[in-house]
């Protein structure tokens, strides 16, 4: 789960993640939700998602990404 979220971030793949039929896991589905609700929120904006860290100290992974809104030239 946690690779293919990078995979899709990095690819800058958003729609990826509304679409995604992932495992039922609570971990998953929480951050799926949460970044779902983000990506409706700006769905009809530009944006660029960059992973800044990702670490997995204790089985459990922690991912920070940032979230750029484009702007659109005239």
């Amino acid at each position: 789960f946690d690779q293919k979220l990078m995979d899709i971030l990095e690819r800058n793949d958003l729609n990826k993640i509304i679409d995604w039929d992932a495992p039922q896991e609570e971990t998953s589905w929480t951050v799926l939700r949460s970044l779902s609700l983000m990506l409706g929120m700006v769905q009809n904006c530009p944006l660029k998602a960059e992973v800044l860290s990702y670490e997995n100290p204790f089985q459990v992974g922690f991912l920070t990404a940032n979230f750029r809104l484009l702007h659109k030239h005239k």
